[in-house]
Formats: C-alpha cells, structure tokens, sequence
C-alpha cells in the first residue's frame, strides 16, 4: 500500500519523480539500472539546480557510481561535492566524540540518533552527510546532561527550553560555531512514550564504538521505526533521505532485525502506517527484496483516526505560519499526549511547540489576524496582475507570506508588519521562478525594518550577476535580461547580504524583509 501522487513532493512528504530517480541511481544494485537512472536525473536536473535536501544524497551517489566507473559525466563536481561533505561530517563527527566523552566521565548514558548512528553502521562511516547531531539520553538524567552541555557552550534554540520535555520529544541547542544538537530523550516524533517503554527500548539498543568510546544505538526493529516515525512526515525541506536510510537498515541489518518486534511497537506507537508505505515504497521503487516475516506489518489493522493523523501528517499543511500550519497535527499530538502526561493545557501545550512566549489568547489572535492581512495581501497582488494584463502587460507577482518551499527556499515563517505580511529571510536565499525567458523588470518590496549597507547586497539569476538600480529601505528594484535565463524550466535567484542579528533574545540571523517580488515582462 503506498500513498497517492497527492502526497508527493511538493504537495507531501514523498519524493517526486525526480527525486525517486536520485534515489534508485544511489540505491539500486544493477549496475545498468544504476546509470539509466543516472541519466534520467541528469536530464531532469542538471546540478546547478539541484535542491538542499537532494544535494546531501549526492555523497550516497558518488559513492555508487564510483563503484561503476569514475570517468562517468559530472564524477570531478560529484567528487567536490562528496569531499565538501565529507569534511563536514568529520567535523560533526569530531564534536560527536567530544560530547560523548563528556558525557561519560560524567556517568550519563547516550545513544545515537539518525547521522551518526547510520554512518556507525550501515553507510560505512562516510557516506552520509550529516548537517546535526542527535543524541539521546535517559529522562532521568535530563537536567544533568542540559547542564553538562551548558557549560560546554551549547545554548538553547527555544526560549523554554526547560518545559520542552514536557510537549516534545528533544529540545534543540547550538554551540558558538553555528553546528546543532538535538537532545532527545523520546525516540519517535510526537510519541510520548512511558517511562517503561523509554526503558524497554534502551534495554533492547546495542552497544557499539565510535572513536574509541562506547556509545549506544537503537536496535534494528527500533532503527527502522526511529526512521519512518520522523521521515514519513511533512517538511519544508524535502527530507526523502530517510528513505535511502530506511532501505540501508533493512538491506543490511534485515538478518538481525526483528520484524515481530518492529509489527508490536509499531501497533504500540501509531507507527503501522508509515512503516507500511515506506516498505511498499522500497519495494515498488528500489526493488528492495523484503523478508517474509515483514508481511507481519501487512496484518496489523489501521484505524481511520490513524489513517486521517498520519494523512495530515504526511500532508503539505496550509496556512502561512506554522502555528496555523501544524495546528491540526499538534492537536492530534495533545490527544496522545494527554493519554499518558497530565497537567498541561492545549493553549499552552501549542505556544510550547512553537516556541511563543505570549499567551494562547493572544497567540490565537494574531495569528487570525497575520492570516487574514496574508490574504488581503495575497488577493491584491492577484488583482494588480489582473490589471497590468488588461493593458497588454505581463504581470508576475509572488507574495512572500503564502510562498511555498519550492518558490522560496532559506525565509523564516510569516510577520505581520501592520498591514503587511512579510518574511524574513535567510542572508542568502533562494526564488524559484518559472518564468519565460524575457527581459523583466524587478521590483521587491520590502517592510523598513532594518538599516541597511547596500553595497553588501548581492543578486545572482542563475549564474548571472545582476547589478541593482535603486535600492532602499522599502524596495530593491533591477533587471533581468533574455540572456541570463538558462535551458531549463526552473530559474534560480540568489538574493545575498550581510546577516543582522534583530535583537538578544532573537537567535535568529537575518536578511531581507520581503513582502512580494513583481516581475513586469517588458513589451
């Protein structure tokens, strides 16, 4: 059973055509089936355009295709590629080991997650690029290892970070050069497990070494529940790793992986469902050769309330904030969390997941108004392009608020300025566009909400630098001529400046204030 096309990227969390060629060229095990996907991906997408999540996998793939032969088309920029990741997960790799120290000379148990746990086993130590750590601890020793890892220089991501153990499953922390934690002490997303089964799990996980120390893993049942628990999930970053990690574990673990274990906690947990299709998916896909025993999954009765929670789930969710977006989901997440934990409300439960200190009145409030002024904004734009081709006149406007991650890639969730919606985005971001080669006229407007140096402003259309015309505090205008389009049905504007860090208690670093970009086809 596998979900329909409504869930593929970019509607949902399942790979698109040209993702599941990516993954079939890094994963099949026939050499001529490798390359013909090989070639298709290159043709659908050349790697000036490939998307962040894709980019990652590209390590898994120089590995395969080398295997073949490394006079293939593109293997030098594959091979820079892989070594610029491979250096980054050393360095991830290095911190790793420190903290595992740490932590063992202060008598606290540990367990890997994810990255570096797949590399420790299934991937060979180098063929999966990791962009974070994840470590899991004991919930007894919680407090203990916050503390440790304070005084080691990490610092805490959400500004409540103390009450995270009680809505979520890991709290997020980062250290002075810029790498993540994700401290856990639940190993399934959204699942509140009792402490019994948080024990029964660490009980069931395998000892392993990793830089010389002794550290934790999950168990292989656990490993592939862990994997489709968070991957088979909506993200704003197409996240379809996990599929090449859920196919690794079972095409190598599968001779120690218990399947009636992994049917039991799945029926347990909620998880028969995502297990289920990712399963189907590397069966139908990557020609993966199941167990018998993995039929014990197909047994397992689904409920509709299970079915409809994991549909919104793996569902792009709609709304232009996440407390909009993720509401109905974290609904479903309270109700299983009030079925073990008590002493909290919804009001406070949701402004804890999404990180908002104000209240839930007040949290409701302003985010039906952010919505509201969103569409307002939304509908204008729709009627001013209306209007220019009443006159002759191609009228493109893309509204930042309700902006997509595949149009915008690297922007912070929507603000309302007034009556304005805008984004912040990252200090180098990315618009996807798909306009016809022309010569355009570009407008983006912008909310007054910073100072700027303009002279550290950089646009780039592809592999075109463009140079601004007028820049302001409320607009950056420029032009795109004919030329700097290329052949392909996607084109890439990079917007770069120097990051503005906007207050103390705001971690965030920041870039431009968008509102809308206008793109007016000239005659």
């Amino acid at each position: 059973m596998f979900p329909d096309q409504a869930l593929q990227w970019p509607r949902g969390c399942w790979p698109d055509q040209t993702q599941t060629l990516l993954l079939r060229a890094c994963l099949l095990e026939d050499d001529a089936s490798c390359l013909r996907a090989w070639e298709e991906w290159r043709r659908l997408a050349p790697l000036d355009f490939v998307d962040g999540s894709s980019l990652k996998l590209l390590v898994v793939l120089h590995g395969r295709l080398s295997r073949i032969s490394r006079s293939l088309p593109d293997m030098r920029r594959l091979t820079g590629i892989a070594r610029y990741y491979w250096v980054r997960t050393q360095i991830s790799h290095r911190v790793t080991v420190g903290l595992l120290q740490a932590m063992g000379r202060a008598g606290l148990d540990s367990m890997l997650l994810k990255g570096a746990a797949l590399n420790a086993t299934v991937y060979g130590g180098r063929g999966r690029a990791m962009s974070d750590i994840d470590l899991a601890v004991r919930r007894s020793d919680i407090d203990a290892s916050l503390e440790l890892l304070d005084g080691h220089g990490w610092r805490p991501r959400f500004r409540r970070h103390q009450d995270m153990r009680h809505v979520s499953h890991a709290t997020h922390l980062v250290n002075g050069n810029g790498q993540d934690l994700d401290l856990h002490w639940d190993v399934f997303h959204d699942r509140f497990l009792a402490d019994e089964q948080m024990e029964a799990i660490w009980e069931a996980s395998r000892v392993i070494e990793v830089g010389g120390l002794a550290t934790r893993i999950l168990c292989p049942a656990d490993q592939l529940l862990h994997i489709c628990a968070h991957g088979a999930r909506y993200d704003a970053a197409p996240p379809f790793r996990w599929l090449a990690d859920a196919c690794l574990v079972v095409r190598t673990l599968g001779a120690d992986l218990d399947w009636a274990r992994c049917a039991r906690l799945a029926r347990q947990h909620g998880l028969v469902l995502p297990v289920r299709q990712t399963l189907s998916y590397l069966e139908r896909h990557l020609e993966l050769e199941l167990p018998g025993d993995a039929a014990l999954l197909e047994r397992e009765r689904v409920s509709l309330k299970g079915r409809f929670a994991q549909r919104l789930a793996a569902r792009r969710p709609f709304g232009v904030h996440p407390f909009v977006q993720t509401l109905p989901a974290n609904v479903f997440a309270y109700a299983r969390l009030r079925r073990g934990r008590r002493g909290i409300g919804l009001g406070k439960f949701l402004c804890l997941v999404n990180d908002l200190e104000m209240s839930p009145a007040a949290a409701l409030g302003y985010f039906a108004r952010l919505s509201v002024v969103a569409a307002v904004t939304r509908w204008k734009n729709a009627l001013r392009a209306a209007m220019e081709r009443m006159k002759g006149r191609q009228l493109h406007v893309m509204t930042m608020a309700s902006a997509g991650p595949d149009e915008l890639e690297g922007a912070y969730p929507a603000e309302c300025h007034r009556a304005r919606a805008y984004r912040w985005t990252y200090p180098r971001t990315t618009i996807r566009l798909t306009l016809q080669p022309a010569d355009y006229a570009v407008e983006l407007n912008l909310v007054p909400a910073r100072a700027w140096q303009w002279e550290s402003l950089k646009v780039v259309l592809n592999r075109s630098v463009v140079t601004c015309g007028e820049a302001g505090t409320g607009a950056i205008r420029f032009r795109l001529s004919k030329d700097m389009f290329v052949d392909h049905r996607e084109q890439r504007l990079v917007l770069q400046c120097e990051p503005w860090d906007a207050a103390r208690n705001d971690p965030r670093q920041l870039g431009l204030p968008l509102v809308d970009a206008r793109f007016l086809r000239s005659a």
